[in-house]
């Protein structure tokens, strides 16, 4: 039915999303743990800067690739988002943060792949589907 496909788009959204709010939220706390207080803001930067060159990869070379194996890349690259930066907190000394952005670059990466992957797959659904993405990708922001 219409409003199972709306929860489950909005599910998606959400789950999709979800890696970019919770890195977002923690990078003061990761800049801390690593004694660089002053370059909370380098997390989010390079975030944004991977999600830029997603965006233009996914219109180049991503695009010729089937749905399942973006979504496999997706998945992938969000794993290696949380599990390097939950492995790198442990090391106390800089190359921790270097690497902790790098997982980042992942997570941002990570996003934009299955914005656009999930939002080509919709436009075989109804176009309150669109709607659906856009209210996940906000209740992600309030849960990470």
């Amino acid at each position: 039915s219409l409003a199972r496909v709306f929860a489950a788009t909005v599910v998606c959204a959400m789950l999709n999303n979800l890696s970019y709010c919770i890195i977002s939220g923690a990078a003061q706390d990761l800049a801390r743990h690593f004694k660089r207080d002053n370059d909370s803001t380098v997390i989010s930067t390079v975030m944004n800067v991977s999600a830029i060159l997603a965006t233009m990869l996914t219109s180049t070379c991503l695009i010729r690739y089937r749905y399942r194996a973006r979504i496999l890349l997706v998945l992938t690259l969000t794993f290696a988002a949380y599990a390097g930066i939950a492995v790198f907190t442990l090391a106390t000394h800089d190359s921790g943060f270097f690497v902790c952005c790098v997982c980042a670059c992942f997570g941002g990466l990570a996003q934009v792949f299955g914005e656009t992957t999930n939002l080509g797959f919709l436009r075989n659904f109804p176009p309150e589907m669109v709607g659906a993405w856009g209210a996940g990708t906000g209740v992600a922001g309030i849960v990470g």
